[in-house]
């Protein structure tokens, strides 16, 4: 398993907002001082149910539900 990670940083105040890993992306919380994990899987599942793509003609077409 890989150890590498990414860190997404708030712009303004250099504040941790996630890090990005082989399992998915940690968010931190700043309310409960915590990172949740969401799988790569769970992104997949979500982004299935919010985004219908469609293809025809070699053209991709990508509509919100």
């Amino acid at each position: 398993m890989s150890r590498l990670e990414q860190r997404i940083e708030c712009e303004t105040s250099n504040k941790l907002l996630a890090r990005v890993t082989d399992r998915g992306i940690k968010l931190w919380c700043e309310k409960h001082r915590r990172e949740e994990l969401i799988t790569w899987e769970r992104l997949d599942t979500l982004r299935e149910s919010l985004f219908e793509l469609t293809i025809s003609n070699q053209t991709a077409t990508i509509t919100a539900q």
